[in-house]
């Protein structure tokens, strides 16, 4: 959750929920690009490959289904 007050200035006791989720995308992102680095540096992709790549995942993503969206929240 620190993540998401830290990049994103989301208050966690305002909206836990969104708070925890955001927290885990960036640190999922943060574990996953740190590991490509430690095992092959030379090929880890630069910050323009992954904004490039978040922009191509943001425009292809289609409306939110709000039952399938309750469905995943945190339990």
């Amino acid at each position: 959750m620190a993540w998401a007050s830290l990049l994103q200035g989301i208050d966690a006791a305002a909206d836990g929920e969104k708070a925890r989720a955001v927290g885990s995308f960036y640190q999922a992102l943060l574990s996953g690009v740190l590991v490509q680095w430690l095992v092959d540096p030379d090929r880890a992709p630069s910050a323009e490959a992954l904004a490039s790549a978040l922009r191509t995942i943001i425009s292809n993503a289609g409306p939110v289904d709000a039952e399938a969206s309750a469905s995943a929240r945190w339990p």
